[in-house]
């Protein structure tokens, strides 16, 4: 981790340290743990690098919590009493019968051509989601996804870290798959209630987005997964109009439309 982003958090949590004690809540707050890839291989790809921080989390974490939010630099909250509301959410999570081992968001973009999502039929849970931590289970579980999903091709220095096939990279991609492939489903009929979909955390990904409109449409939902936190709003905003006029319906104003026999006497 670069000297500058680690000051930077350290900064941030001694002004927030000396605010009620607002770091209380957190484990060794005053000693956060930096963990940086680059260390592991400089030449991780994007796709490796995220499954390797991903595989890599729960031994890191297991051993002093419970469970955990994984939030990347574009998951940002958009309403107050986010921590509490996480506290209550985590809560579900566990790894008792009716615990489950991963709470997140199925993708929610407008466009739903885009990566072929319906004609995938996908539904995967974002990786930006909460998940248990300690559970033998998830843990057989994601043993499996790895086994299954060997490195190979864009993903040759990490297991799990996509399927393998158009529009899957990603160890978020080789979760869901997996589940839902016909060879694994005797095993998957057993797990399926451990995963769940929620509002919680929004994957929206590349929509720009109002935070107050969001809550206003819904009220459980306190943070927001979208990468236009680091795309120009005009960019997006073209992108999105010019999807919307490829995408439109010539029914959808069929009765606004002229009629040919009283406007050209077409008969």
């Amino acid at each position: 981790v670069p000297d500058h982003v680690r000051d930077t958090i350290l900064h941030h949590l001694t002004e927030l340290g000396q605010v009620d004690n607002a770091t209380s809540c957190f484990h060794n707050a005053n000693d956060p743990t930096f963990v940086s890839l680059t260390d592991v291989d400089p030449e991780l790809s994007h796709l490796e690098g995220a499954a390797s921080a991903f595989f890599s989390l729960f031994g890191l974490l297991e051993s002093k919590y419970k469970s955990f939010l994984l939030a990347e630099p574009d998951v940002v909250p958009v309403q107050a009493g986010f921590l509490p509301a996480l506290v209550e959410q985590s809560q579900r999570l566990g790894c008792a019968e009716d615990g489950l081992w991963q709470i997140g968001s199925p993708p929610l973009v407008a466009d739903v051509e885009a990566g072929m999502l319906r004609e995938r039929v996908d539904y995967h849970l974002n990786g930006n989601a909460l998940y248990v931590l300690g559970c033998q289970g998830f843990e057989d579980y994601k043993c499996r996804v790895q086994t299954v999903y060997v490195p190979k091709d864009e993903c040759a220095k990490a297991a799990g870290c996509g399927t393998h096939e158009a529009y899957e990279g990603g160890y978020d991609h080789s979760l869901y798959r997996f589940r839902m492939h016909p060879d694994n489903y005797e095993y998957s009929r057993l797990i399926l209630n451990r995963f769940a979909y929620s509002s919680f955390v929004q994957n929206r990904g590349e929509a720009i987005y109002d935070p107050g409109e969001v809550v206003r449409d819904s009220q459980s939902t306190y943070f927001v997964h979208s990468k236009s936190v680091y795309v120009h709003p005009a960019a997006t905003l073209l992108k999105e109009a010019i999807v919307s006029t490829l995408r439109r319906d010539v029914c959808d104003d069929a009765d606004k439309m002229p009629s040919l026999e009283r406007e050209w006497g077409v008969w």
